[in-house]
């Protein structure tokens, strides 16, 4: 029973790409207790990777995951990011720039049905807003990234080239003082790019179960954004290691 447990296990962090304690232990049927030593017996036999709070598959871990796969994932988390930002930083009248991450739909949703010009390169994030009759919406097209939804490619970045935000939200799978804003698809870094570089004010909007990680690519330098928004759950260890290399860290509780 416990071998099938921890086969059952490997294959959910396989197919999913990272899987939290508390996920598996709901999915499986069994303690978090339980699922922590089978995470770190499975981790020392070298057939996954341990994480803050949960477990990633090696095979994947640096590779683009599905949207659907990504966006359950510290959804609670991501809620939260959205409504602090959506209150301390947007203002009715701004541009503000959205890429295709899922911390960036549930920004929309909290910005849906205000005075604002949205630009974006996400298919979710369009159809998310195209109710709100006060919310303009600008779309940034390109090669379509069939697992994010998202154009991408040189006709999306040289397009982005032609509009000025107020504010860029961006986000990836990791970020860390050493390795900066990181990306896990090289061809949709150049929008990300242009999306930084024409904003008058950029945040990154990340989970903290991101922080401190690594993924493929480097978007940015971190100090060249102007704060980082993550949720309650990051270590004191993690914010002073950002607050030292005077990056403003905000919390969103």
């Amino acid at each position: 029973m416990r071998e099938l447990r921890l086969q059952d296990l490997r294959g959910l962090v396989d197919s999913l790409g990272a899987l939290e304690v508390d996920v598996a232990s709901e999915r499986l049927g069994v303690s978090r207790e339980t699922i922590r030593r089978d995470m770190g017996e499975l981790a020392e036999k070298g057939l996954i990777r341990r994480t803050r709070g949960g477990a990633a598959s090696l095979s994947r871990s640096l590779t683009e995951r599905d949207l659907d796969q990504r966006q359950f994932r510290n959804s609670a988390q991501k809620a939260a990011i959205a409504q602090y930002v959506a209150d301390e930083f947007v203002r009715d009248g701004m541009a503000i720039a959205l890429d295709g991450g899922t911390t960036a739909m549930a920004i929309a949703k909290a910005l849906a049905g205000r005075d604002l010009t949205i630009v974006t390169a996400s298919i979710p994030i369009v159809m998310e807003l195209s109710h709100s009759s006060r919310t303009s919406v600008i779309v940034v097209g390109g090669e379509l990234r069939k697992k994010s939804m998202t154009a991408g490619g040189p006709y999306a970045s040289s397009m982005m080239d032609h509009f000025r935000t107020d504010i860029a939200f961006v986000s990836g799978p990791a970020i860390s003082v050493q390795d900066g804003l990181m990306d896990s698809y090289a061809e949709g870094v150049a929008l990300k790019h242009s999306m930084i570089e024409h904003a008058a004010t950029v945040y990154a909007v990340l989970d903290s179960s991101k922080l401190g990680g690594r993924s493929f690519v480097t978007i940015c330098d971190a100090r060249e954004l102007d704060g980082i928004v993550t949720d309650s759950s990051a270590s004191k260890q993690q914010l002073a290691e950002f607050a030292a290399n005077d990056i403003p860290m905000h919390i969103a509780k």
